[in-house]
């Protein structure tokens, strides 16, 4: 099978809502789903399923798995959803080849469907005002064995001081929830050094550190997720 059929039969799975109150599956022809391109193809299903299904609100902290946690005192400041793929890379491993994640490479989104910034490979989510964090993956829990395992992304480097008003520059780590796809293949890769791109979907639970806590606003996830300019949630 070539890595353009196995996209698309990746995001035909990506309808198939485990939490929906009725599965459906979108077929998308492969001249279709060529023209639309990666990252929008994995967006217009995900818009199809919040039209099938009642939105899923992000979860609460501490019902986490505590290697996922946010340390008590950091603030949730945003929430966002993304959309594109999870790049992999065949190589070495350490004595057979095995696809080695790259990172995401994909769009965040803010309630009115805005882009409104990016998640690339090397651990960097940056902003369209051109703020931008450098975080690296402290932790990983397997929520589901069909869906790529969730995350806590802790700051290695912000673009700016942090009390710039920048979306990122006062981020202090990020959970990596609700994921939808971007697996790879389980089968040997080859040849070694090929690369493949697989759709994926996720929310994005922004903090900023406990220093800013007493400036700062206490909302819910859920009240973030419906404040304008904030990130909602798609359908399951």
């Amino acid at each position: 099978m070539s890595i353009f059929d196995r996209r698309v039969g990746a995001i035909t799975v990506l309808q198939d809502f485990p939490s929906a109150k009725s599965h459906r599956t979108v077929s998308i022809s492969t001249s279709a789903a060529a023209s639309l391109g990666r990252g929008a193809s994995v967006l217009l299903l995900m818009m199809l399923g919040a039209c099938a299904a009642p939105p899923v609100l992000p979860p609460v902290n501490s019902s986490l798995p505590q290697s996922l946690q946010a340390p008590t005192g950091d603030m949730l400041d945003d929430v966002l959803i993304s959309g594109g793929d999870i790049v992999y890379q065949c190589d070495r491993n350490p004595a057979e080849l095995d696809w080695i994640y790259l990172g995401a490479e994909s769009t965040l989104f803010n309630s009115s469907g805005e882009n409104v910034g990016t998640v690339l490979p090397g651990g960097y989510f940056t902003a369209d005002d051109e703020s931008y964090v450098k975080t690296q993956i402290d932790a990983q829990e397997v929520v589901s064995q069909e869906n790529l395992p969730w995350a806590r992304f802790g700051a290695r480097l912000n673009a700016g001081s942090p009390t710039s008003a920048g979306r990122f520059a006062r981020t202090a780590l990020i959970q990596r929830v609700n994921t939808i796809g971007g697996l790879p293949p389980t089968r040997t890769c080859e040849p070694d050094g090929s690369m493949i791109y697989v759709p994926y979907s996720a929310t994005y639970m922004i903090y900023r550190p406990s220093a800013d806590s007493a400036a700062a606003d206490t909302l819910s996830p859920g009240e973030l997720a419906v404040k304008p300019g904030n990130a909602a949630l798609p359908g399951r």
